[in-house]
């Protein structure tokens, strides 16, 4: 994975709340078909909705497939952790 995969990667994690039928595995790692500053630009564009979302609606709930029912609180915090594992991947964080 390179950054620009890792960016479009963690879009595609934001874009599926609520969470939806599971998803086949080229969703997840698709090829990168736009440039880096693009991808960029998409990963800031549905942040901003998830945190939009998340500070209008923190205790909305929706039916994950493995998890059972998820607040979108939780779902920030697992994002949170997803992000960060991406992020000490490629060195734009120090692991504590």
């Amino acid at each position: 994975m390179n950054a620009k995969l890792m960016m479009r990667h963690l879009r595609r994690a934001l874009e599926i709340w609520p969470p939806s039928r599971a998803r086949l595995p080229e969703y997840w790692l698709p090829p990168a078909e736009e440039t880096f500053s693009t991808e960029r630009d998409l990963l800031v564009r549905a942040l901003d909705r998830f945190v939009e979302s998340l500070e209008e609606q923190p205790d909305r709930k929706a039916v994950h497939t493995i998890l059972g029912p998820v607040t979108l609180r939780s779902w920030s915090r697992a994002h949170g952790v997803h992000f960060r594992h991406h992020f000490r991947q490629f060195r734009l964080v120090r692991r504590s």
